[in-house]
């Protein structure tokens, strides 16, 4: 779990989004490292955190302009199975962003045979024949 590092990182462990949105506020930086994983804090609440804690850390732009240019805070909510983060990120993120090694979230929700995720995806045109850079295709 969140290891306590920071403030920020103890909000999210603790699920209070009043005082994520605060920290935030008063410059707690969202896109730190030093988690399990090395996740970003961001990353690591859109996989394990409530809606609520997700829509707080978005209020830093910072975060935001994350989650529309990095594959991460989408692919790691579809891990996560965190469904009402990944179905609020598709609101405003490309289902097709890629990650790692060309990844896309419709990837992950494959290789976790996660239908509830796939169809969620698939309704946001998610692109089921993306070939990542070997090649692999969510169906492959």
């Amino acid at each position: 779990g969140v290891d306590g590092e920071t403030p920020l990182a103890r909000a999210i462990g603790e699920e209070d989004p009043e005082m994520v949105e605060e920290l935030v506020m008063y410059g707690a930086d969202p896109l730190f490292r030093g988690h399990e994983y090395d996740f970003t804090v961001l990353e690591y609440a859109c996989k394990q955190a409530s809606l609520e804690v997700v829509q707080a850390l978005l209020h830093c732009p910072r975060a935001k302009d994350c989650c529309l240019t990095k594959a991460g805070p989408l692919i790691l909510s579809v891990l996560g199975g965190n469904q009402e983060v990944y179905t609020e990120l598709l609101k405003i993120v490309d289902p097709n962003i890629r990650g790692g090694f060309g990844k896309t979230a419709m990837h992950t929700a494959a290789s976790q045979d996660d239908v509830r995720a796939i169809l969620t995806l698939l309704q946001h045109n998610a692109d089921m024949n993306a070939a990542d850079d070997s090649g692999n295709t969510p169906l492959h």
